[in-house]
């Protein structure tokens, strides 16, 4: 009997870990705008490991339509992937959290882009999720430009402090992303401000993109880190 009984713990208990090894996604679309004229737009679903062990996820992705002119590519929270690369496997730290973050590139052409990223549980291929990403831009109106058209960014080429000066009436968003399109740095600049400095010492030599403003009202700019 106590044979039987140990026997069948070592066929159940197996499944048990892997059923243990799960994740959620905290949605299954994600819809996101920019301007053509933008080097960039993005959207990003977060993940969450809900086991007590390292959760090893394949994301597989899948171009199911986009403008010719445009590129596209995927990140995870820790690495940014070549537009060449259709699939790879990332970690997901005990309880923690993940995300998977997709590029749309528009090269100033209009249109709306759908990528689908399946990513699944390495050793558990049937805990999975579909995740859409639905891309749009516009050409932009002459007065969206004239929001930014005050926009000063210096010096640049930078070697430590970068000072953005807006005359601006509302919260404005900005974010920083590195050569590969990896977010580097965040922030908003307050309605009640027109400057801010940042801190980029601790960056890389190289260039990076400034991507300032929202939705519609948005403008990218470049900036060289000496």
């Amino acid at each position: 009997m106590k044979k039987n009984y140990f026997l069948f713990l070592l066929a159940v208990l197996p499944a048990f870990i892997l059923q243990a090894q799960s994740f959620t996604a905290a949605k299954d679309t994600v819809k996101f705008e920019g301007k053509s004229t933008a080097g960039e737009i993005n959207g990003r679903i977060y993940l969450q490991n809900t086991s007590s062990s390292t959760l090893k996820l394949r994301v597989t992705r899948v171009i199911e339509s986009m403008p010719t002119a445009w590129e596209t590519s995927f990140c995870n929270q820790t690495h940014c992937y070549p537009n060449i690369v259709d699939s790879a496997d990332f970690e997901v730290s005990p309880n923690g959290q993940n995300y998977l973050l997709v590029h749309f590139y528009p090269n100033n052409a209009d249109g709306d882009g759908v990528v689908k990223l399946k990513v699944s549980d390495v050793d558990n291929p049937q805990v999975s999720y579909e995740l859409t990403f639905i891309g749009k831009t516009a050409t932009p109106l002459m007065v969206e430009e004239n929001s930014f058209i005050e926009l000063s960014i210096y010096p640049n080429p930078v070697r430590d402090i970068l000072t953005i000066e807006l005359n601006n009436q509302k919260d404005v968003p900005y974010i920083i992303y590195n050569s590969i399109g990896m977010a580097v740095h965040s922030g908003y600049m307050a309605s009640a401000s027109n400057n801010i400095k940042i801190d980029v010492s601790s960056f890389d030599k190289g260039f990076y993109f400034l991507q300032f403003g929202e939705n519609k009202e948005q403008i990218t700019r470049k900036i060289i880190k000496n």
